[in-house]
């Protein structure tokens, strides 16, 4: 499988490191029967609404200032002043729009992990991850560009395993996004769920890899 590192990701991540976490997860599942799924995707949200606030904060502090009344009394008062104010503060909140940090902060926290946890569900399905034959599938999510990450697990190990068993996963590849060092981060927490799943899915005889070793990344 050959893999490129898109433009957006490169700061985190080169193609080594594709390898370095397709070992990880062949050394985790050698003592399971489970299935791990690493995922990195761009972004998870709907940011429709960012540029329109932009703009909005743009005009209040523009009036706020007094940048307006000076515009008025020594440039012109005439209303092609008004549209250039707009065609210029419209095109500012698109530009700014696409930046990460005013996604994460212009958009409410409670819609931000709502959005991500759907993602993550429909990237579940897409993955394979619920037709494994024992129900062991493991998805390790991480939405970067609001820095979350939701571990979701099938039925035969939801059962058996507590959602806060998956706190120090979700910690260690939030703090290695944070600080760039994505590669190691996904290591760890790949070998971490291999050891928490391990007690209840040991490897069976005959086991195959049902899906295959490898980080998925999407936009």
């Amino acid at each position: 499988m050959v893999n490129e590192v898109p433009k957006w990701l490169k700061n985190y991540l080169d193609e080594k490191s594709f390898k370095d976490v397709e070992q990880a997860i062949f050394n985790a599942e050698q003592k399971t029967s489970g299935e791990i799924v690493p995922m990195i995707v761009k972004r998870s949200i709907t940011v429709g609404h960012v540029p329109v606030i932009l703009f909005c904060i743009q005009f209040i502090v523009f009036f706020c200032s007094g940048a307006a009344s000076f515009q008025s009394e020594y440039l012109s008062p005439s209303p092609a002043w008004w549209l250039l104010d707009i065609i210029v503060f419209s095109f500012a909140a698109v530009l700014a729009s696409k930046i990460g940090f005013f996604q994460r902060h212009l958009t409410s926290d409670e819609d931000i992990t709502h959005q991500v946890h759907q993602r993550a569900c429909v990237e579940f399905y897409e993955a394979g991850l619920n037709n494994t034959m024992d129900a062991t599938g493991v998805l390790i999510f991480l939405s970067l560009t609001e820095r979350r990450v939701v571990v979701l697990a099938d039925k035969g190990i939801s059962a058996k395993i507590h959602q806060m068993n998956w706190v120090e996963v979700v910690e260690t590849i939030t703090k290695s996004a944070n600080e760039k060092a994505l590669p190691a981060g996904f290591v760890h927490a790949i070998s971490k769920v291999g050891d928490l799943i391990s007690p209840y899915c040991p490897v069976k005889p005959k086991d195959k890899n049902e899906i295959g070793n490898h980080l998925l990344i999407k936009e």
